[in-house]
């Protein structure tokens, strides 16, 4: 299927040519020049003129037909107006454009103070509904006001407009370029072969019938996990899907149109950590379109999953990030035995020599000795490009292992690099200067010139030389490594590819020209110097001298790049020397300023532990320096120092950190955030009481927080159908009662009627966190029905299959079953969530609840906030009683009136309460006795009206 996406700019030259040309001008510059298709341009010279009009009409998704006071000259005699002649192509064009109608949208574009469109009896049959069209115009006094016009009239009516913003995958390597860029796989030269489950998978997924879906693609760096995708986006546009990378220019409303314009598109994000914000964003909008919307698909890919996409979701609305919940990634690992490396090294070198015009190795020589143990396809392309290209000449200042392909190829890169410099007349342009300007580039970027350029201008070899010299410097990097169409997620258009190369050469050149770091933070964007961590920090494992270098780096900008590194450091497939550079930092020069926007983004994981010991010790001496110590600051900064020197094992100064925290958290802070944290820190001293030997002490400070957190469970039972805020409350307070009672059990020597009754509470909380992700996914697939048109879903595969009735078809459950399920797991949360409360005296409600217990009645009691008649809110603590089959009550006391009540009770679709009802019957004042209370409510009630709640 062929997708149109061209605005076909229809003109008589003697009539509107200057109009024309100005409207060609200003349209190219917002959709690109090959959007957009005006016939003295888009006819190349030479070109046959009929089938190239023909083509730009055959991929039109809108005409405009510029009308000026010339374009039907009426005083003519009707045989001589060039309109009515069979050969006039602007006639052939709109009776073209006319006939696929309303396929697509023809707007008459009137030029200068004309009014209308000529009259019918003027204009020749076929082209007499342009008349009923309506009109825009477009006067030269008034192209400040027009031309936007213009511009948002062309968005509405052909939203395929957005198809410019996909980047194909199948882009040819320019000729002349260097030989590395042979191996980037855009280009293809390879042909792609094998992974025919990961194709299937991703096949499967995106015919699936849901209208919105994301994928993710994670592996190690050289696995073919952007060949990967971009071999399923060229399948999927043969297909008939609009397919590639999302362009670095795409905006929110460009996705959204397309997708409304019943064009099915298939977006790719190669790196995908820096797009955050704007994945999160497109999402959260796709979910949003109506149920009938053309499918729109999205292909993440990363090194590794983790804390970028938990950002994203966090970041989504509830319907995005549902969906996200349900996606389990794509993990490329190596090809291992899969791999034929001999064939596959001679076949690419066969490929490599035919496009280099070079002579291939002999076809029986096998693959390099070294290559035998690897799974990565680049290592074995980049050798065979390396034997293409022939032994080299090594400089004397690269000291690289000769046994890795990747840095024998960079050998030959800077080659090339001395030769084009020579041809292009640079001044003096030895192997440094070279080595620092693409260097430069790679790690930094180039998106802005301005930023390049004082990169480079701040260098020890560029310092001296005029302006005009570092541009042209700027020039030949642009020609030797042409950005092409930029992706989003990339801020460096002219770096040196593929990413493992380009890092070798960061590492090996930063080595003898550190200045390319240090002292360069003050002249770097937010988005330059992030890319600069993430470059570093990748090569840093293989090369541990850039740990000085990123230190460096990092501290001449303390007020920004420590949290970036962090951010950065958290999606990193080895983030340890990373880390240690913070250290590096951290010991060098900590402020106050630094260490407080530091401690809170430092995860409590062994890799951390020594950056954030350093970190709350400087807080903490910093702060018992001070006249008047503030109390809450000492309580979380040494409550953090004891959790880090526990994750490092070091339990006796935990334990002498976490007292400290426990004293300074002392009487004065009553919120439920400080409950949390004494009981989080008496939960991590009975730890590492327990590591040193003092077992007793540590099981007291157990049971200290098992006692704080137990009352939570029963004090307000509410179901798990809640906002996600909620949830993720009930979620932590679950957790750290867990936690405290893990502690706990682990600490008891002997065990007892007490730590058997623990024991049975903690398995019921790890049926709760059970029963809790299972609501997610339950919730997850509600989502999906709320935003596609089939009648049933798939049920998620980690959703255990008791969950739901066992009448349900296979593994597909309707929105009714999938809303009964979510009340059935509410029903037994709340039961396993109704522990026993140490409380000196009972509520009038436990009396009740209990009495309901033996009489049978009881089913759940929970709380529900109800409007009084003044329109103030109080919690009320709502009994539900079943009096038969179909008939669940709502049974309170009512603070209003003191009163006993009975009366409706009504469940939303999710089984929670919703509201009790207002015609309540009064039972007895509150000090009623509780048996005389379940008596009155078995007393001859009246059955049920419709519309009553139910949990039978």
């Amino acid at each position: 299927m062929r997708v149109r996406h061209k605005i076909f700019i229809n003109y008589r030259q003697t009539d509107a040519g200057d109009a024309a040309a100005f409207i060609d001008h200003a349209l190219t510059r917002t959709f690109g020049p090959d959007t957009v298709f005006k016939a003295s341009r888009s006819v190349g010279a030479g070109a046959t003129f009929p089938p190239v009009i023909e083509a730009g009409l055959d991929e039109m998704c809108v005409m405009l037909v510029l009308v000026g006071r010339h374009w039907l000259d009426t005083k003519a005699p009707e045989a001589e107006r060039a309109l009515w002649r069979d050969d006039d192509w602007v006639r052939r064009e709109i009776g073209y454009a006319l006939a696929l109608d309303p396929e697509i949208p023809v707007i008459p574009v009137l030029l200068g103070n004309l009014r209308r469109v000529p009259e019918e009896k003027y204009l020749p049959p076929e082209l007499r509904s342009l008349t009923e069209r309506q009109t825009v115009h477009f006067r030269a006094r008034h192209v400040v006001a027009d031309l936007p016009g213009l511009i948002a009239k062309l968005h509405k009516e052909a939203p395929e407009l957005a198809v410019r913003h996909f980047v194909r995958a199948d882009q040819e390597a320019p000729a002349g370029a260097l030989p590395s860029t042979l191996l980037l796989p855009e280009h293809g030269v390879v042909p792609f072969h094998g992974r025919k489950k990961e194709l299937a998978r991703l096949e499967a997924w995106r015919d699936a019938p849901d209208p919105l879906g994301v994928e993710v693609i994670v592996g190690a760096a050289g696995q073919g996990k952007t060949r990967l995708a971009l071999e399923f986006c060229e399948r999927s546009r043969r297909a008939g899907w609009v397919a590639g990378a999302l362009s670095s220019e795409v905006t929110l409303n460009d996705v959204v149109a397309l997708s409304e314009s019943g064009v099915s598109a298939l977006a790719l994000i190669d790196r995908a950590e820096p797009a955050t914000a704007q994945v999160a964003d497109i999402l959260s909008a796709l979910t949003g379109r109506g149920p009938d919307a053309a499918p729109v698909r999205m292909i993440l890919i990363s090194r590794t999953a983790g804390a970028w996409f938990e950002e994203i979701v966090e970041r989504s609305n509830d319907a995005a990030a549902a969906l996200l919940l349900g996606v389990r990634p794509l993990e490329l690992g190596g090809l291992g035995g899969a791999l034929d490396h001999d064939a596959e090294f001679r076949d690419a070198a066969a490929l490599f020599a035919e496009r280099l015009g070079r002579p291939a190795p002999p076809p029986a020589a096998p693959a390099p000795v070294e290559l035998m143990g690897t799974d990565r396809v680049l290592d074995v392309h980049a050798a065979a490009l390396g034997a293409v290209l022939g032994p080299v000449t090594r400089p004397d200042d690269l000291t690289a292992e000769e046994t890795d392909p990747v840095i024998r190829l960079l050998h030959h890169e800077r080659q090339d690099w001395k030769r084009g410099a020579l041809a292009a007349e640079l001044p003096d342009p030895h192997r440094e200067r070279l080595a620092v300007a693409v260097a430069a580039a790679t790690m930094y970027g180039g998106a802005r010139e301005d930023t390049a350029y004082r990169v480079l201008a701040v260098q020890q070899t560029f310092c001296q030389e005029p302006m005009q010299v570092i541009r042209r410097y700027q020039r030949w990097l642009a020609r030797l490594y042409p950005p092409g169409e930029q992706v989003l997620g990339t801020t460096a258009p002219h770096a040196l590819r593929p990413d493992r190369l380009g890092e070798e050469h960061v590492a090996l050149t930063v080595a003898e020209h550190p200045e390319l770091v240090r002292g360069l933070a003050e002249h770097l964007d937010a988005e330059h110097a992030q890319r600069a961590l993430l470059v570093l920090g990748r090569a840093a494992p293989r090369h541990p001298h850039l740990v000085e270098r990123i230190a460096e780096l990092i501290e001449g900008d303390l007020a920004n790049l420590p949290r970036m590194a962090l951010w950065t450091a958290q999606r990193l497939e080895d983030p340890r020397p990373l880390i240690q550079a913070l250290i590096v930092m951290a010991r060098r020069c900590t402020t106050m300023g630094v260490a407080h926007s530091m401690l809170p983004l430092i995860p409590p994981e062994p890799e951390y532990g020594e950056l954030l010991v350093i970190t709350a010790r400087f807080l903490l001496s910093a702060e018992h320096t001070r006249a008047n110590p503030d109390r809450l600051t000492i309580a979380e900064v040494s409550r953090m120092l004891g959790l880090a020197h526990s994750v490092l094992g070091e339990h006796e100064a935990a334990v002498r950190a976490l007292r400290m925290s426990l004293e300074a958290y002392g009487p004065g802070f009553t919120e439920a955030v400080m409950d949390q944290r004494r009981v989080e820190v008496h939960t991590l001293l009975a730890h590492s009481l327990g590591r040193i030997g003092r077992r007793a002490e540590g099981r007291e400070m157990a049971r200290k927080a098992v006692e704080r957190m137990r009352p939570t469970l029963a004090t307000d039972p509410l179901s798990p159908i809640v906002s996600r805020r909620m949830r993720t409350s009930q979620q932590a307070e679950e957790r750290l009662l867990t936690d405290a009672l893990r502690a706990y059990l682990d600490l008891v020597d002997d065990p007892d009627a007490e730590s058997a009754a623990l024991a049975g509470l903690l398995d019921r909380l790890r049926r709760i966190a059970r029963l809790r992700q299972q609501d997610r996914l339950l919730q997850w697939a509600l989502e999906r029905l709320g935003y596609i048109s089939a009648k049933d879903v798939p049920v998620p595969p980690d959703l255990a299959p008791d969950v739901l009735r066992d009448t349900l078809p296979a593994r597909h459950a309707t929105k009714e079953e999938l809303h009964e399920a979510r009340r059935r797991l509410a029903e037994q949360i709340t039961l396993l969530l109704d522990a026993p409360v140490d409380a000196t005296e009972p509520t009038p409600v436990d009396d009740v609840v209990a009495a309901a217990r033996v009489a049978g009645i009881y089913r759940r009691h929970g709380t529900l906030t109800t409007a009084t008649e003044h329109g103030e809110e109080y919690p009320l603590t709502v009994i539900a009683i079943a009096l038969g089959e179909g008939d669940l009550r709502a049974l309170y006391w009512s603070p209003l009136s003191g009163w006993w009540i009975l009366d409706y009770l009504y469940l939303d679709p999710y089984g929670d309460y919703e509201r009790v009802g207002n015609l309540g019957m009064i039972l007895g004042p509150a000090d009623l006795a509780p048996d005389a209370i379940v008596a009155a409510v078995t007393g001859g009630m009246a059955p049920p009206t419709q519309g009553w709640g139910s949990l039978a």
